[in-house]
């Protein structure tokens, strides 16, 4: 649909200018080491609410990021604007009294992980002989633990380290 000029009688407006969709309900997960963020979108058009997870603060600010992350999740091709104009947004939905912050749940922070996986390997099998010590088991006397920090390590990338509990528990 064209535009009407308001200045000339047959001339056509150069361009209509498009919203960009509203921004709200900003949320932080504050996840270790990199938080991870949610924001609910309107859709301009159908006027329906749709949550983003961004997995990154550069994907929240940046607005070609945004821009990306917004078409992929919401299917919404938002209008083109500048760097200074989508920092007045975030700006605005910002505030320290606005951003929800959510706590992943207790336990699954990466030290309490590996402090887990740490009691596990010392009070579990324990070392008899050298050779049962040289094939990873810890020797534990009654103050110390000693182990083959390479073995334990193998051991580490076999168990949950791998994976990242505060992300499936929040």
């Amino acid at each position: 649909m064209k535009a009407l000029c308001t200045k000339r009688k047959y001339g056509v407006l150069s361009g209509e200018k498009e919203n960009y969709p509203t921004l709200n309900n900003l949320q932080k997960i504050n996840l270790q080491p990199n938080p991870e963020w949610r924001v609910t979108v309107e859709h301009p058009e159908e006027g329906e609410t749709i949550q983003l997870h961004l997995k990154n603060t550069y994907k929240l600010t940046q607005v070609h990021e945004f821009k990306t992350v917004l078409f992929e999740q919401a299917l919404i091709v938002a209008p083109p604007i500048k760097q200074e104009q989508f920092d007045l947004i975030l700006k605005s939905i910002s505030s320290k009294d606005k951003i929800e912050i959510i706590e992943p749940a207790a336990g699954t922070s990466p030290l309490e992980v590996l402090k887990k996986l740490l009691e596990k390997h010392i009070y579990g099998a324990q070392a008899t002989s050298f050779m049962s010590f040289s094939s990873g088991r810890p020797l534990v006397d009654d103050k110390f633990a000693w182990f083959v920090f390479d073995k334990f390590y193998d051991k580490l990338k076999n168990e949950e380290w791998k994976y990242e509990p505060q992300k499936h528990l929040t």
